[in-house]
């Protein structure tokens, strides 16, 4: 009779994913300056600076576009925030120390280089001439224009950064 009583918890990806965010930016945030932080009226708000700079980095993983479909799955996931409008704001206002938070963690992650070499590239799939009926990866391709050999491309954009270290990433 006991074995019919037992709970299994399971976790939801997405809550897994959204508090594993929050444990990335929560001690970054500590770090910046108090004035920033403690604002007026910072204690009245529906939901955390943290909590919004986690939604934010669920937006950049999930690829979403839109502002307000993305705002609309939030509040489908259960994430308690703001309006759709003055959750824009927040983001907005909030882009500021996301990219103090990006610093921070290359800091973090990439020792100091003497010099690097930044280069792109396109990948294409199908030709300039095809691109409107490739099927090929047809929702994550893009279209684009490469400047430096001045053609258009349908595919995907290589993005290569080349440094004087031999090892670039931490326990490589």
């Amino acid at each position: 009779m006991r074995g019919l009583l037992k709970v299994i918890v399971k976790t939801n990806p997405i809550q897994a994913k959204f508090q594993h965010f929050i444990e990335i930016i929560e001690p970054i945030y500590e770090t910046i300056n108090p004035a920033i932080r403690f604002r007026p009226n910072y204690r009245q708000l529906k939901a955390d600076d943290v909590i919004i700079l986690a939604c934010m980095l669920m937006r950049i993983e999930e690829r979403d576009g839109s502002e307000t479909y993305f705002h609309q799955k939030l509040v489908s996931w259960g994430i308690t925030v703001p309006e759709r409008s003055r959750y824009n704001r927040r983001c907005r206002d909030l882009a500021l120390i996301m990219k103090f938070m990006r610093v921070t963690l290359l800091k973090q992650w990439v020792p100091p280089v003497t010099y690097e070499i930044i280069d792109s590239a396109p990948i294409t799939l199908a030709s300039a001439r095809r691109s409107n009926q490739a099927k090929v990866l047809n929702g994550f391709a893009n279209k684009g224009y490469n400047a430096t050999k001045q053609t258009y491309y349908y595919g995907f954009k290589l993005h290569a950064v080349m440094a004087n270290q031999a090892t670039f990433w931490p326990g490589n």
